[in-house]
């Protein structure tokens, strides 16, 4: 896999989406889930890679089913590149899209941009019956683009008693 890599010089450790291994990439992924056995009832996890011109693209989908009866389903893809002969990866494109069998409770995306906001990361808010709140979907920003754990930890506290 690693010929189609190149040695990417723009890799700057501590960005709080930025570049890491490969292996780390998808062990986060898995290793998180562990932390919230509590509201996580079930998941589902799959990976595909695939090449492109002169990388390779990380496809990652999860079915995260959580007490209360809400599915997390996740979406992401990563640019998998070669920084110092090791893989490294980082997401570019992300759906967390959280419902209930009656309806959808919250998305954060990066799909496209609305207008009046500055980056194409948002967050749509439904009401019980599946529909959008006033003013939703919310740019929430670069900084605003919340980790798997914090969509969990932001259902758990909306869904459960104790948070």
């Amino acid at each position: 896999m690693a010929s189609g890599l190149s040695d990417g010089s723009e890799i700057r450790r501590g960005e709080r989406h930025g570049w890491n291994s490969l292996e780390d990439y998808l062990y986060q992924h898995q290793r998180r889930l562990e932390n919230y056995s509590g509201f996580v009832e079930n998941h589902k996890f799959d990976y595909e890679i695939f090449p492109t011109d002169d990388e390779f693209l990380l496809r990652i989908t999860m079915e995260i089913l959580c007490k209360c009866d809400i599915k997390l389903t996740v979406e992401k893809w990563a640019e998998v590149k070669l920084a110092k002969r090791k893989k490294m990866a980082r997401t570019k494109q992300y759906s967390y899209n959280a419902s209930s069998p009656e309806a959808n409770i919250l998305r954060y995306d990066n799909a496209h941009k609305y207008p009046g906001h500055s980056s194409e990361h948002h967050r749509h808010v439904f009401n019980g019956t599946g529909h959008q709140i006033a003013g939703s979907p919310f740019h929430v920003g670069e900084d605003g683009w919340p980790h798997m754990h914090e969509v969990i930890e932001e259902l758990m506290q909306r869904f459960t008693p104790s948070g």
